[in-house]
């Protein structure tokens, strides 16, 4: 009996192993990483109409990055705060790009923060009454903010006399600005700062004390941890103070690496 006990007991311990990674196998095949590499194809979400290819944005740089260090292709995916769950849920996109921490439950898991926001008042040049950001602390004046990105409670204590109001999206906002219906459009995006001075019709005013707003990182699907693991490993050996515009890719993920 004390002889066949060692052969039970490696036959037991060879059992496990084989159990051990027949369960890894299994949880990262149903990890939407695996997918990814599957299909060859990375969709990230966004909810501004700004979140193009081959505009200067930090979210969809960052994103572009991922992809090409996982090495499959880049595609941005237009959608709304109200659909985001939805979408990434239903696999519309594997990630989404410039959530905001506000300590609100967004229905999906968040990363670690790779980015913290400004924000910025786009006003007329056109109007001769607003020249700074204290012009806009007034009774009548209609200052816009885009909703769901948790700026609202922000700027209604920054602006308490204004009246505030949000749209669905920056680009909306844009055109109520320059229509003359609203006085100014609330954003903490950079690049959407540029793009709108760029195009001739904005300024840019200024908080007369600077306000950080909520640290911002990407959305996964829940109970991913496979796919979270990788993002979060990525945002720790990309941001090593790079822009992730120039950050270098890294050796591209294999099909054996997404399964460790």
């Amino acid at each position: 009996m004390s002889a066949s006990w060692p052969c039970r007991f490696f036959c037991l311990l060879a059992l496990a192993f084989v159990w051990l990674a027949e369960s890894s196998s299994v949880v990262a095949a149903n990890s939407r990483l695996e997918t990814i590499l599957a299909k060859g194809v990375l969709h990230a979400c966004g909810v501004s109409e700004y979140h193009q290819a081959g505009q200067p944005d930090r979210d969809v740089a960052l994103s572009r990055a991922l992809a090409a260090d996982l090495g499959v292709e880049f595609r941005h995916v237009d959608s709304t705060p109200s659909s985001l769950r939805q979408d990434v849920h239903s696999g519309r996109c594997d990630i989404v790009a410039g959530v905001a921490m506000t300590g609100r439950e967004p229905g999906f898991q968040l990363s670690n923060p790779y980015r913290t926001g400004q924000i910025y008042a786009i006003a007329r040049t056109l109007d001769p009454g607003i020249g700074s950001w204290s012009d806009l602390d007034s009774q009548d004046r209609v200052v816009l903010v885009q909703a769901g990105n948790g700026l609202s409670a922000l700027v209604r204590v920054a602006l308490p006399h204004a009246e505030i109001l949000e749209v669905d999206n920056s680009h909306r906002g844009e055109h109520e600005v320059r229509a003359g219906r609203a006085d100014a459009l609330i954003v903490d995006d950079e690049s959407l700062v540029g793009t709108m001075n760029e195009a001739g019709w904005a300024c840019t005013l200024r908080p007369l004390m600077p306000m950080v707003t909520f640290p911002y990182a990407f959305g996964v699907p829940a109970d991913d941890a496979v796919w979270l693991g990788h993002i979060n490993t990525f945002l720790g050996s990309t941001l090593a103070g790079d822009d992730p515009e120039n950050v270098p890719v890294r050796k591209r993920v294999s099909r054996d690496v997404a399964r460790r």
